[in-house]
């Protein structure tokens, strides 16, 4: 049976394109054939072994499926790789040429190594190239090493035969290995991915970028990394939000940046300068935010100014901005009038047109505060339904593909069980034909592929047993809510009679 968590990852790399369909098909094709020969693989192992995927893409497909709720954690995975001159030194350490071996020749290996050292028994070498054989008829090719490895039959011996034995286990990932950088970098990868392969970003910017957001969050400011793509002048406003919908569409995750809350409009920087001018900020606030601006610049971030730095770090917000200045122009008015009252000039009439300008001020900054209020709202809502447009075709792109997986998988076992139960056949027909020691081999290649039929029969069992005490438990509880409610209705009944006869 195919594990859910398989298909969902398959599809999510393909959704961003990590990985082209077809790859995504060949190694859910490799898994299950794999399962009908006794090897249990996941997806992410087949991906990194065949050089289709690295380990931070890997974390970055998870990190998709965690954030986005379709998967709840993730399991550590390891693997060996064994390259061609790893299998090329092992053959020619057996005796055997490299390449393809027939079903003749594969039984009449015991015959050959006799009285060589191998690293593991004989039996289990003739069943591990078997497999690789009955493998490679299905159209899966692969290692006799990893066939060895995959079915844990490996030995500090092979350390003798292998300079490098001992650098071939890799660790895919860990559980341990999903602490907060490495989240934030798998979300930068995801984010960069839909960039690339929209073409609005180059791998060379992601290379840049991501040591640059590692700075700029020791720092300490709040900077998503959507933002500092566009402060890097790597993206302009609208493609950062049309990739940031698409992100949010498909993982949960947030990286729609957040223009509305700092980009001033041209009033608002108006009243930013002169608040500045007026000494509104106090001055450690000032001089923080003007050391964090030129460490910026020089991280390259040039577009970034320093009203969006006090946003950012909390000390000021747009709406802020415009009652702040108010306050002031308050503040100012009630002095001058003072001023003029201690002169005592003709206050009447100047004193009218102070108020008459003050209140144009007060009700123009007003307006600037509640523009931007509607800018903001007008830019998440924009947002909300430009990932709404973008989901529902993602998702229903996504659906036809992890129906087409779960087709392969089923088709693949097919054909492999039908290549496994004509070598059985043929293995049982020699059996008949053979001494009792020839018959050995056979016995051991035949009990291997029965016991991994049962296997997984077994498993499809158990799966239909839950299945069936499901149906059982709802039935169940349908039936009890039914004898409730007709307890009720009978009680209900009782009683309405019994009121009727008093």
């Amino acid at each position: 049976m195919i594990r859910n968590s398989d298909i969902l990852f398959g599809r999510t790399a393909a959704t961003y394109q990590f990985a082209d369909r077809e790859t995504i098909r060949q190694a859910i094709r490799e898994i299950s054939s794999l399962q009908v020969v006794g090897i249990d693989k996941r997806i992410p192992q087949i991906m990194f072994e065949r050089g289709y995927l690295n380990r931070e893409q890997i974390y970055a497909i998870l990190e998709s499926l965690l954030q986005s709720h379709q998967i709840k954690s993730i399991y550590p995975l390891q693997t060996y790789l064994w390259s061609d001159q790893d299998e090329k030194l092992f053959f020619e350490y057996l005796g055997l040429p490299y390449g393809g071996r027939t079903l003749r020749e594969v039984e009449e290996i015991p015959q050959q190594i006799a009285g060589k050292k191998l690293p593991i028994s004989a039996e289990s070498l003739l069943l591990c190239l078997n497999i690789k054989q009955t493998l490679e008829k299905g159209g899966i090719k692969v290692k006799l090493l990893s066939v060895i490895a995959d079915k844990k039959l490996l030995t500090p011996q092979f350390a003798e035969i292998l300079p490098h034995f001992a650098s071939t286990k890799q660790t895919i990932i860990t559980s341990q290995g999903r602490d907060e950088k490495q989240m934030r970098k798998s979300i930068a990868i995801l984010f960069s991915q839909i960039a690339i392969v929209n073409e609005k970003l180059s791998q060379e910017h992601l290379q840049k970028a991501l040591p640059i957001w590692e700075s700029v969050s020791v720092l300490g400011l709040n900077l998503k990394y959507s933002e500092l793509l566009f402060y890097l002048g790597y993206l302009d406003a609208q493609s950062t939000t049309r990739l940031a919908s698409f992100l949010g569409s498909i993982s949960g995750i947030d990286q729609h940046p957040r223009f509305p809350l700092f980009r001033l409009s041209r009033e608002e920087k108006k009243f930013f300068d002169q608040l500045l001018e007026k000494g509104a900020f106090r001055s450690d606030i000032l001089n923080t935010a003007t050391q964090f601006l030129e460490k910026m610049k020089k991280l390259g971030l040039h577009t970034i100014r320093l009203s969006d730095v006090l946003i950012l770090q909390g000390y000021l917000s747009r709406k802020m901005i415009a009652r702040k200045w108010a306050e002031i122009r308050k503040k100012e008015m009630v002095e001058e009038v003072k001023k003029l009252q201690l002169e005592r000039t003709e206050e009447s009439k100047t004193l009218a047109q102070m108020n008459q300008k003050l209140n144009e001020e007060l009700l123009k900054s007003q307006e600037v505060a509640k523009k931007a209020e509607a800018e903001v709202a007008k830019y998440y809502e924009n947002a909300q339904q430009l990932g709404y447009e973008v989901v529902t075709t993602t998702q229903q792109e996504a659906s036809q593909f992890e129906a087409e997986l779960d087709e392969t998988f089923r088709t693949s076992q097919e054909i492999q069980k039908a290549v496994i139960q004509k070598e059985v056949a043929t293995f049982k027909n020699r059996v008949g034909k053979v001494g009792k020691e020839e018959a050995k081999p056979l016995h051991v290649l035949i009990d291997h592929y029965q016991s991994a039929q049962n296997h997984g029969n077994f498993y499809i069992t158990i799966i239909l047993l839950i299945l069936g005490m499901m149906l059982l438990g709802f039935l169940f509880a349908w039936y009890n809510t039914s004898s409730e409610q007709a307890a009720g209705e009978r009680a209900w009944f009782a009683c309405a009679v019994g009121t009727k006869v008093l």
